[in-house]
């Protein structure tokens, strides 16, 4: 099982966008998704970002996916590139192995 971190903010770009736009584009996307859902694809949870938390990383929204394997996350990314999401948003990913607590502490003294 992989863990997918998007942290993302908006470009001029999507800002330029009317409702209508931007409605039409949200839909797209939701329907190129389908694959990587059908897959077992997981959305965890998503939302705004709280600017008052330590260590802020500098972006407005996030979103937490579980991907069954790294297959799925390559077809996951390449839909992202397809679909042009980086035209609109500003934005910066993190995945890898879900691991345990002791698994990644043994890791991390291992470095």
């Amino acid at each position: 099982m992989h863990l997918y971190i998007e942290l993302f903010t908006a470009k001029d770009a999507w800002l330029e966008l009317g409702p209508e736009q931007r409605e039409a584009y949200v839909q797209q996307v939701g329907s190129s998704m389908q694959g990587v859902l059908d897959a077992g694809a997981e959305l965890v949870g998503s939302g705004t970002t709280d600017p008052g938390t330590s260590q802020h990383a500098g972006f407005d929204f996030f979103a937490v996916w579980k991907l069954p394997n790294a297959e799925v996350v390559r077809e996951f990314e390449e839909g992202i590139e397809r679909d042009r999401w980086y035209d609109y948003f500003e934005q910066v990913n993190a995945s890898g192995e879900l691991v345990d607590f002791a698994s990644l502490a043994q890791r991390v003294t291992e470095l």
